[in-house]
C-alpha cells in the first residue's frame, strides 16, 4: 500500500499537480503510517522486547489497535494492571495518531474540491475583467474566416463541376449509347465514331 501511495506522490510531482500532492498524497500517507505503520512499529517493538518472566503481561497488539479506536487510546480499567505498555506514553501516542487519522478524510474530501472551485472562480473574474474570453473571440473570427473561405471554395467547385459536366469525355455503354462520365447527355455510338 505504501508503494502505491508513494507512486501517486511521485506522479503528482512529475506532472506538477500540487493539489494532488498536498491534498491527496500527503493525507493518504499520514493516515497509512498512523494506522498500519504504528501497528508495524508495535509488532517490531514486541518482538524485540525480552518478555521473559513477564510473558503473561506482554501486551496484545490487536488489543492496542482496538483500544486506540474504541477507547481513544486509553487502556480499559479491567485490563489496566494486566498488560504493560509497549511504548512509553502509549496512550498519548495513540491519541495523537487517532486525531491525525480523523483529520485526514475531511482533508482529502474537502480541500482539493474547494481549491479547484476557488481557482475556477478566480479565472472567471479575470476573464470578466479583460472583457471575455479573448481566445474564444479569436477562434470565432477564425471560424468565420474559414466558413467564408469554404463558401468561396464551394462556389468555385460548383462552377468547375458544371464546366466538367459540359466538357466531359463520353464513354460507351453496352447499348451502343454514349454517356458522359459525369452524367451528361447520351449520344449514339455512330455519332462518336464519326467524330473520331
Amino acid at each position: 500500500m505504501t508503494l502505491g501511495v508513494c507512486v501517486k506522490g511521485l506522479n503528482a510531482v512529475y506532472f506538477k499537480l500540487p493539489y494532488d500532492l498536498w491534498h491527496e498524497f500527503l493525507p493518504q500517507l499520514l493516515m497509512l503510517v498512523s494506522l498500519i505503520g504504528f501497528m508495524n512499529a508495535l509488532i517490531i517493538t514486541k518482538w524485540m522486547t525480552d518478555w521473559s518472566g513477564k510473558e503473561s503481561q506482554a501486551p496484545s497488539v490487536v488489543a492496542i489497535m482496538i483500544n486506540m479506536v474504541l477507547n481513544f487510546g486509553e487502556v480499559p480499567e479491567a485490563d489496566a494492571g494486566k498488560f504493560l505498555p509497549l511504548i512509553p506514553a502509549q496512550a498519548y501516542v495513540c491519541k495523537a495518531l487517532l486525531l491525525l487519522v480523523m483529520i485526514c478524510p475531511p482533508w482529502m474530501l474537502l480541500a482539493k474540491p474547494l481549491l479547484l472551485k476557488r481557482d475556477h472562480e478566480l479565472k472567471n473574474v479575470a476573464r470578466d475583467k479583460r472583457g471575455g474570453d479573448i481566445e474564444l473571440i479569436e477562434s470565432a473570427k477564425d471560424v468565420s474566416q474559414q466558413s467564408d473561405d469554404m463558401e468561396e471554395s464551394m462556389n468555385y467547385d460548383r462552377t468547375e463541376l458544371m464546366r466538367l459536366q459540359r466538357d466531359a469525355v463520353p464513354s460507351i455503354n453496352h447499348d451502343g449509347e454514349s454517356k458522359s462520365l459525369l452524367g451528361g447527355g447520351r449520344m449514339k455510338k455512330e455519332h462518336i465514331e464519326k467524330e473520331s
